[in-house]
């Protein structure tokens, strides 16, 4: 191997989580979560939290790993022993152990224990209720901030809070790659919900390559929370035995295996009325397909938990399969949800068998063989069904909530006769759903009022409230009335196609990347093309378009009133927000509007500057004076009348600042002038020793308190910034640094003119210009020394800063931006739902109580006051991103999407399944967002039992010049068997589509893949065979079909690659990976390249260029799945040529794109500049919906960062406690599928901490060199 290769760079893959599927895979609702009154620190690693972390972790020894196709010796002991020795063991001194007995408290707690007693004696603690949404792979929480874990999600349970656990709950969840995380919620100082890994146990072993005998297909938990159950697909269950601290903190212990003879169907623990016993049953199929119901009884004792008997019963082979076993949690039975019966049995069922321990009820004729989708146990009586039962003492009631397929929801009350020890089953329908349910929950609130959550398999998620009302003419149920109802984000899953367009120019707005992500969604009749975009998710409500033509909004504060001001170029309006207690006074009942319009405070005129002076006052300066005062003593001000005409004008305390143009002989020239406002609102001058040499004119002025001084910067159109300092014994501003902008370093090609200024800290300044740029200016306590530490351009307009607290501030440039100079100086676009871009100026925060309660959790918000195109807006920002999504229906399932660029339009092919011959294609103009008629049927271009199955645009010369192109639309089709090509001509005209068939041929197989060379020749898969057709433009003829390549299975995708002055060609198959072909100028081919490995691949790859001359390919492999990237080399070349150069593991199968998505702060400019080379970018998309973004990446930044993520795995590896976002996906190993282990993967999701991106500025600029 020569010295270029042996000295090339290894390539690495970025990885960025975009967003996760919105589809609910489970659902637990009112998860309980307690307060602490005091500090919470029950989940911080102390110095000995962490010297245990690695035993609390507690990963497999070889003695706990027990064979898991044999029983164990201790197993088989206890088999045989008696019931007296039994009973020894549970029992002691004499006492079976239970819930009642206080926990043991060693040494190590000591410190622990007093700070609990004084905790509890100081205050008690409260508990709130969170909703957990389980996802693919990812966990949310009150349907706000999503955690994303990068694996898939195999099972999920809630172990219930005890009296050992102080009432609060714990989240488990097996992940794919058999890691068991026990997570608590924990509530931060600041009110956010935060996810905390208390334990981790991996359930992996290296000797079992069977994934029928792995742990982790279900888990679930005993009532009282002290026993852990996880069963894999068949032959075993590990049942472990949880204990808690003194805070109440789980800890998983000893485990057992329970061999089980057969496939474990479902698994669960009935309800029992002691920590120290526990019934698991289990319904199994043996390998003759008879049905078994086991029960296992399981005893705590001192040291162990003990298997005490297994009692099996074969079930009749009418036994109906049960769609689902529940507990029953107060009369402590099980119950069996069939086909075409409930059917209800008590514990003592599986010792005697008798009759009269179960009871079954028939369904009704109309739910018959009607499947039940899924249950709700309700944490409070539903009453709207009067029974006298409900008032019986005698009787054990539990209510369980059923809905079917049928839309039907269900009520079956169970109700136990304790004296007789009889069971009785009443079953009634409530009401009529709108849409299946995979998940819900159902709460009454007041009488005949519920509150309703409901989650399907079509990713919809809606929380309603509802009211229950006695149907009509006596009939059965209720009639569902909505009295509220909230969608909870837009739902694009099932995610079918996608792909990644050109943005969109706007008159309004500039498009702030290079390309925009569409894709085809949903299902029938909801079947939609979807816009996605990621960002601060935000709501906004236009209340008042008097303000269409303002630009400027300023708040004032005078005696607990708030006034705001908004400026535009002929007037100023000052009004009162509808918050304001004079507002709420003084609203008339009829008004909806919160605005309170001061008509007294109106003035025809612009404001140029509205400040706060010292004494209450504020001054409020216009283009020929201004006016100073209090708005509490109404019309009551200071007028001063200026013969100039002011252009800028700032103050601080009682410094005001002005530029003013002045005529001198026949120029006009800018002079600035500064004085002083005492408390009579006289004004008396201060001298500004200004330098001589200004050759720009003043473009910005700003005072500011920087380090306890008061500091004048003054911009210049020429791109200089003057500073000048009180000097109170001089009386004058006199200068301390000025500095040229333009000459600074820096990645912006275009000059600077200051139009705004803020300082940061007491070491940065953050200044805008009048064109969209952003410069964050590092200084020391004297203003000198300057360096720029970041220059980003955000837009085309002025930037306005509105500071929000401390480091955080929001950017108002066409769009809104909100940064944290704490952690990045790259700022985050705030995008609103229904991405209804509104070319925002800008803003001011909302200064109120802006928590809302939610039961006892507090949620934060903020909201501010917009000015956009539409007027006066409020806007309700959250502080987590999320994905926002634009949505044009289409009516029916869209399976694939091409964009026609040269029209600027989609085209949709339907599901066959759903299409008529008139919608075989669907037209959507990209600039209008709507669907386009097309004359598709009246020229017959599709046969009945004809569809298209592919599409490309094919660019041909023109006859009369070389330069131009002609635009057609290649179609490849499917018929039965057989296929066929047609060129097809395509006009777009005052929103309808015009098609005419040019050229047609018919082919053998159907058509999947198309594409073209240079020359026009079109290259096409039909069946296993590579065909080219060439095409004369001169003559207008189209050439006979050659066949240039048989492969081995059928062809799904074809790019074609530029080599010197030949043309390579990429193909992928269905079953054989990719081959790579050279085609000879004189029309034979060469073979280049196989995949050494027969990979079933996504249908689509990408090709890159690299650093070393050879290019990259990066294939998706859904077998495994995982993405990985290999060089392009000839078969002659040194080395292999298919050595894997990157692979990221992926938890779903993976469909992949070439993409750009450059930022507009990086669309000008050098992606190599930063210690690091960006070699291309690329999407990988699931069926679920789920989004990750690959950038991949070469040089010194990219190394750091990936030692960074082992340094984080090192240290988060010897914690006991891990926060969610911090957990690195490090741990999930890689000896779970060896073909499909991370090569040379960053994940930025978690792997930076606040501190080192503002350390480490090239890092940061390599996180943010996308925005999508």
């Amino acid at each position: 191997m020569d010295a270029t290769r042996s000295a090339e760079k290894p390539i690495y893959y970025l990885r960025q989580t975009l967003f996760s599927s919105p589809l609910v895979s489970q659902f637990f609702h009112n998860f309980n979560v307690r307060i602490t009154p005091c500090d919470d620190v029950r989940y911080q690693n102390t110095p000995t939290d962490v010297s245990k972390g690695i035993v609390e972790k507690r990963l497999m020894t070889p003695f706990l790993w027990q064979e898991l196709t044999e029983p164990t010796e201790s197993m088989d002991t206890f088999m045989d022993e008696g019931d007296d020795e039994i009973v020894e063991d549970l029992a002691s001194d004499g006492k079976i152990a239970d819930e009642t007995q206080a926990p043991d408290i060693t040494e190590n707690h000591q410190n622990k224990q007093e700070i609990l007693i004084n905790r509890d004696t100081a205050k008690e603690d409260r508990y709130v209720y969170v909703d957990v949404e389980v996802h693919p792979t990812s966990i949310q929480l009150n349907r706000g901030k999503k955690f994303n874990l990068h694996c898939k999600i195999l099972s999920a349970a809630i172990l219930p809070g005890c009296l050992k656990s102080k009432g609060e709950d714990s989240l488990i969840l097996i992940l794919e790659t058999r890691l068991l995380l026990i997570i608590r919620m924990h509530i931060t100082n600041m009110g956010d919900l935060e996810p905390v890994i208390v334990q981790r146990l991996s359930l992996a072993r290296d000797e079992n390559n069977n994934k029928l005998t792995q742990l982790g297909f279900s888990v679930t938990c005993n009532n009282f929370g002290t026993f852990i159950s996880v069963s894999a697909f068949s032959k075993v269950i590990k049942v472990y035995e949880v204990e808690y601290d003194i805070d109440g903190i789980p800890n998983i212990l000893e485990s057992m295996n329970i061999l089980i003879d057969g496939m474990i169907l479902k698994h669960c623990f009935l309800s029992s009325t002691t920590s120290a016993y526990a019934a698991m049953l289990c319904l199994t199929l043996d390998d003759s397909n008879i049905l078994h119901l086991q029960l296992n009884e399981l005893g705590l004792g001192i040291y162990r938990s003990i298997l005490i008997k297994s009692y099996t019963i074969a079930l009749s082979v009418k036994f109906e399969m049960p769609d689902f076993i529940v507990p029953l949690p107060r009369t402590g039975g099980v119950l069996f949800i069939q086909r075409s019966q409930l059917s209800v049995k008590s514990l003592n069922f599986f010792f005697s068998r008798e009759d009269f321990e179960s009871q079954t009820l028939q369904y009704p004729l109309n739910l018959a063989d009607t499947p039940a989708t899924c249950y709700y146990i309700p944490k409070s009586k539903i009453t709207c069904l009067r029974s006298e039962e409900y008032n019986d003492d005698s009787m054990i009631m539990d209510q369980v909530l059923i809905s079917y397929k049928s839309h039907k929801m269900f009520l079956l009350d169970v109700f136990y006769m304790k004296r007789k020890c009889e069971w009785k089953l009443r079953f009634n329908k409530l009401f009529v759903q709108g849409a299946v349910y995979s998940f819900f929950s159902l709460e009454e609130i007041t009488e005949q009022q519920y509150d309703l959550t409901y989650f399907n398999d079509d990713g919809v998620s809606v929380n309603k409230l509802i009211s229950l009302v006695p149907r009509k003419n006596g009939k059965p149920g209720f009639g569902c009335s909505v009295l509220n109802e909230e969608k909870y984000g837009t739902n694009w899953h099932p995610l079918y196609d996608f792909t990644v367009v050109p943005s969109l120019y706007s008159k309004y707005c500039d498009f702030l990347t290079t390309e925009e992500l569409w894709c085809l969604g949903r299902r029938f009749q909801k079947g939609s093309l979807f816009h996605l975009h990621v960002g601060l998710a935000a709501t906004s409500n236009c209340i008042s378009r008097l303000f269409e033509n303002s630009s400027r909004l300023y708040k004032y504060e005078e005696q607990g009133e708030i006034f705001y001001i908004a400026s535009s170029l002929n007037h100023s309006i000052v009004f009162r927000y509808g918050s304001s207690k004079f507002v709420e006074e003084n609203k008339s009942k009829d008004s909806s509007s919160p605005l309170d319009i001061c008509n007294n405070l109106y003035v025809p005129k612009q404001t140029i500057h509205f400040g706060r002076l010292e004494h209450d006052r504020f001054i409020q300066v216009f283009s020929d004076g201004w006016r100073i005062g209090k708005f509490s003593c109404g019309t009551c001000f200071n007028v001063l009348k200026s013969s100039f005409r002011i252009t800028l004008a700032s103050s601080l305390d009682s410094f005001v600042a002005l530029t003013y143009e002045k005529s001198v002989g026949n120029k006009l020239m800018v002079d600035i002038q500064c004085f002083k406002i005492d408390a009579e609102n006289n004004t008396s001058p201060i001298l500004l020793s200004l330098p001589n040499n200004i050759y720009g004119q003043p473009s910005m002025l700003e005072f500011v308190c920087f380090n306890s001084k008061i500091i004048l910067f003054i911009g210049l159109t020429n791109g200089e910034l003057i500073s000048l300092c009180w000097n109170e014994s001089m009386v004058r501003f006199s200068v301390l640094d000025r500095l040229d902008l333009n000459t600074k370093p820096g990645i912006c090609i275009t000059p600077v003119i200051p139009y705004s200024l803020n300082t940061i800290n007491k070491k940065m300044i953050l200044i805008t210009t009048i064109d969209g740029q952003c410069l964050v200016l590092e200084v020391d306590v004297h203003l000198k020394n300057v360096a720029i530490v970041s220059r980003l351009k955000l837009g085309h307009g002025p930037v306005n800063i509105t500071r929000i607290n401390k480091q955080k501030f929001i950017l108002a440039c066409g769009s809104l931006w909100k940064v944290d100079y704490g952690q990045c100086c790259y700022p985050t676009e705030i995008v609103e739902h229904g991405w209804s871009r509104r070319c925002y100026r800008d803003c001011v925060p909302i200064p109120q109580n802006s928590e809302r309660m939610c039961e006892d959790f507090i949620e934060k918000a903020e909201m501010f006051l917009v000015l956009g195109r539409n007027g006066l807006n409020e806007l309700f920002l959250s502080d987590f991103k999320s994905v926002q999504a634009e949505k044009i229906p289409l009516g029916v399932t869209g399976i694939k999407l091409e964009y026609y660029k040269h029209l600027r339009m989609f085209i949709v092919i339907p599901s066959a399944t759903n299409s008529r011959n008139d919608d075989k294609l669907i037209f959507i103009d990209h600039k209008s967002r709507k669907m386009m008629s097309s004359n598709v049927a009246a020229i017959n271009l599709f046969q009945e039992d004809e569809y298209p199955v592919s599409l490309f645009e094919w660019k041909v010369d023109s006859r009369s010049s070389n330069t131009k192109k002609h635009h057609l639309l290649l179609i490849g089709c499917k018929k039965s068997n057989y296929g066929s090509i047609k060129i097809v001509e395509v006009r777009k005209a005052s929103g309808t589509v015009s098609l005419k068939i040019l050229n047609s041929w018919k082919e053998d197989f159907p058509i999947l893949a198309l594409n073209q060379l240079n020359d026009s020749t079109i290259v096409y898969g039909c069946g296993n065979s590579l065909q080219i057709k060439k095409y004369d433009p001169v003559a207008c003829h189209m050439a006979a079909t050659v066949n240039i390549a048989k492969l081995l299975s059928n062809i799904k995708y074809i790019t074609i690659n530029q080599r010197s002055n030949l043309e390579e060609i990429i193909v992928n198959t269905e079953k054989d990976s990719f081959s790579r072909f050279l085609l000879r100028a004189d029309g034979t081919v060469k073979a280049l390249q196989s995949d050494f490995v027969s990979r079933r691949l996504a249908a689509k790859y990408v090709v890159h260029a690299s650093a070393s001359g050879d290019p990259l390919i990066t294939i998706a492999d859904k077998q495994y799945p995982n993405i990985l990237s290999i060089k392009l080399t000839d078969y002659n070349a040194q080395g292999n040529s298919s050595a894997v150069k990157a692979q990221a593991r992926i938890p779903y199968i993976p469909r992949i794109l070439s993409c750009d998505f450059t930022p507009i702060w990086m669309k000008d400019y050098d992606k190599s500049i930063k210690n690091c080379t960006i070699l291309g970018k690329f999407l990988s998309v699931g069926l679920a919906g789920e989004a990750s973004l690959f950038t991949m990446v070469q040089g010194h930044t990219i190394e750091k960062l990936y030692e960074k993520e082992r340094v984080q795995y090192e240290n988060s590896s010897r914690q006991r406690f891990l926060t969610l976002p911090t957990f690195c996906p490090l741990d999930f190993g890689n000896n779970l599928f060896s073909e499909a282990g991370n090569i040379n993967v960053v994940d930025a999701d978690t792997c930076l901490s606040k501190t080192y991106l503002t350390e480490n500025p090239d890092i940061a600029w390599l996180l943010h060199s996308s925005l999508v």
